[in-house]
């Protein structure tokens, strides 16, 4: 029988591959004018494995507290790369807590749904893991830098990164 830490994990790398890999047959989004799915999912992936191993190595990270903290980071990722899937929508007014407008709509443009996913994990790994062994920390610093400098700005320009 499998943990339930195990079951919330794979749940977790389930819904993040979802979120970057999920096909649209649409190019068509009001106000964005690319979508999540031509972009790799490697950074999320990257992601996934430092907040496994953070969630393993944290003090007090414990089964229940990494499960709903896995389930956070996912939903809030998949908020964060949906306008750039047509085919999908905001589960806003659909889980507790999270009401209609309660999110900030995207302003249009051309949006680097990588960046957005590498800004958005770097940020939950700071709030989520704060007491993290400085080894994490400094790996999530470096992870967030990597994709930052070294692979999304050959892609973009820093205004659209910004």
């Amino acid at each position: 029988m499998k943990s339930p830490i195990r079951i919330a994990l794979s749940l977790f790398t389930v819904l993040m591959a979802l979120t970057v890999l999920g096909s649209c047959k649409e190019d068509d989004v009001p106000g964005v004018e690319n979508l999540t799915k031509d972009y790799s999912s490697d950074v999320v992936q990257e992601w996934i494995d430092l907040l496994l191993v953070s969630a393993k190595e944290t003090t007090g990270a414990f089964p229940p507290v990494v499960a709903r903290t896995a389930g956070y980071i996912g939903l809030g990722l998949y908020e964060s790369v949906v306008p750039g899937m047509p085919e999908y929508q905001s589960m806003q007014g659909h889980v507790n807590g999270l009401d209609l407008g309660m999110l900030p709509e995207p302003e249009p443009g051309t949006y680097h749904w990588g960046a957005v996913a590498n800004a958005y994990l770097a940020d939950m790994m700071r709030t989520c893991y704060a007491g993290a062994t400085p080894e994490n920390l400094l790996a999530a610093e470096d992870l967030e830098a990597h994709y930052a400098n070294d692979i999304f700005s050959l892609e973009a320009d820093a205004e659209q990164l910004d």
